[in-house]
């Protein structure tokens, strides 16, 4: 398996299933969505250097700061 296809893989992997998880309206798998969709992040940034398809960057950085503020918000903050 090549690097490409094994990131490709990771992104379809951890994003459908964080975005499948923060549908769900029990807590504990909106957390686990959080850290599935972060987990996928180092994935999509190799896919954009691999393709140097520097135009997505605005929107990788707009993922990760809107996943860490998921993170933040199911994690860290007090209710």
């Amino acid at each position: 398996m090549t690097w490409d296809l094994f990131t490709q893989l990771c992104v379809t992997v951890f994003g459908l299933s964080a975005l499948g998880c923060m549908q769900i309206h029990a807590m504990r798998w909106r957390r686990l969505g959080v850290v599935l969709g972060l987990i996928g992040q180092p994935a999509w940034y190799a896919q954009l250097v691999i393709h140097e398809q520097w135009g997505m960057l605005p929107v990788f950085s707009g993922y990760t700061a809107l996943w860490l503020f998921g993170f933040w918000n199911n994690w860290i903050r007090k209710p």
